[in-house]
């Protein structure tokens, strides 16, 4: 089928799909439907087994990574789309039991058309995702939230203009030129380079400074993955940070084991202060969440702490057969 595309064709390799593809004559297939300029998109889950075996595609073929796609198919321009049933649990084996899904469909195809491009939208360039296996590194692009709600709404309100125009009005020069005096002097204040300036426009600081911080923390947690021992793991999770300057982390069993986050620069209720204190504990919620993911054996719980310099949070580690305390009061 990958011959008669037209336009262009999607392959979905999952984890193994690369190796299944080039055991057969159908890599040979893609490769001159990409050489006659069809478009060839393949999004895949890499694997550190399998990267060197996407060199056997052509040039032009654009490869991404996806954490979240693991079923193998295709999309053939907005016609055709196959989906695989069934795979040989063996990567290497030769397929025999392999049963796939044919679906000849404008509809289907346009809906599955769709929910490909969400994926690839989101999905990380294969240079990029293959770094994790050559240098043991994550560079995949961070995407940040900066805030939420209407950004016209929050620039409308800290330039102090009450009203937006819904309809054409007589020109009134006097107004206008009073009106542009307003304006400039709300704007002259929100140059003047206060912190608090940005969260007037919509901007949270403290949401992205956590963000960042959760992904230094995956990154480290990725750069200890070695580490089997769940202990060992926070020990040097600890030390990290500790040399870091961050802080004090410590361990704690009442009521269940926990550890207890203290920092060298506490929370201040300054709203011009960076809250690099988000930044801080981030990456602790960062390394514990990549290290103890949701669907696992470990939960891991964040709860405020005693107030204190040395006890401003804890997160509690628990097996899922273990009992859950209540979640205190904050």
């Amino acid at each position: 089928m990958a011959e008669e595309s037209e336009e262009r064709l999607v392959l979905l390799l999952g984890r193994y799909g690369i190796l299944h593809l080039c055991r057969s004559e159908a890599l040979e297939t893609v490769n001159s439907v990409a050489e006659k300029g069809i478009v060839v998109q393949v999004i895949a889950q890499l694997d550190r087994r399998t990267t060197r075996f996407f060199q056997k595609l052509h040039d032009s073929i654009e490869i991404k990574h996806s954490d979240d796609l693991d079923s193998q198919g295709f999309l053939q321009d907005r016609t055709h789309v196959v989906q695989f049933l069934n795979i040989e649990e063996n990567p290497v084996g030769r397929g025999k039991e392999d049963a796939a899904l044919v679906i000849e469909s404008e509809p289907f195809a346009k809906a599955q058309e769709n929910l490909i491009d969400t994926i690839w939208e989101d999905a990380v360039q294969f240079e990029v995702a293959e770094a994790r296996f050559s240098k043991g590194r994550i560079h995949d692009p961070l995407r940040l939230t900066i805030g939420e709600g209407s950004f016209l709404d929050s620039l409308v309100g800290a330039l102090g203009v009450d009203d937006l125009p819904e309809h054409d009005s007589p020109f009134d020069p006097e107004a206008f030129l009073a009106a542009g005096k307003e304006v400039n002097q709300a704007r002259q204040e929100l140059t003047k380079g206060r912190l608090s300036n940005l969260k007037i426009l919509g901007i949270d600081l403290t949401r992205m400074l956590r963000q960042v911080g959760n992904r230094v923390g995956h990154e480290l947690a990725f750069s200890l993955r070695s580490i089997e021992n769940h202990v060992e793991f926070l020990d040097e999770m600890m030390d990290w940070w500790e040399f870091a300057g961050l802080g004090r982390l410590e361990y704690g069993i009442d009521p269940v084991f926990h550890v207890q986050v203290g920092l060298d620069h506490p929370p201040s209720d300054d709203p011009d202060v960076l809250p690099m204190w988000e930044l801080d504990d981030g990456i602790i919620e960062g390394a514990l969440m990549t290290r103890f993911p949701k669907d696992g054996n470990v939960n891991v719980r964040r709860f405020d702490g005693t107030g204190n310099p040395d006890d401003l949070w804890r997160y509690h580690i628990i097996m899922n057969n273990e009992e859950q305390p209540a979640e205190p009061s904050a």
